[in-house]
């Protein structure tokens, strides 16, 4: 699905994340459905996060749920363009 090297996401964004397996912990992250999101949101639930994917696309979001559970992955729906739809994301959170 991703093809970005975990070298690319860190250094190209400057990510300076410990994601040690079995640091778990929850992330939220924007743009889960392609891209950097998508790669960054593998690359933590290798390492035992618990991933609260972000996008606008309901399918992408479906399929990432039914790739790594439920219990890993909890899909959100949401454009970050749109005010409304942002304040209902941090009002559930």
């Amino acid at each position: 699905m991703c093809r970005f090297l975990k070298q690319d996401l860190i250094w190209r964004n400057k990510i300076m994340v410990n994601m040690e397996k079995n640091s778990a912990g929850i992330a939220l992250v924007t743009g889960a459905s392609k891209g950097i999101g998508c790669a960054l949101v593998e690359e933590l639930v290798v390492n035992g996060w618990q991933v609260v994917g972000v996008a606008r696309s309901i399918d992408v979001l479906d399929e990432m749920t039914k790739r790594f559970g439920k219990n890993v992955f909890i899909p959100c729906y949401c454009d970050v363009t749109d005010r409304d739809s942002v304040k209902s994301i941090s009002n559930s959170l």
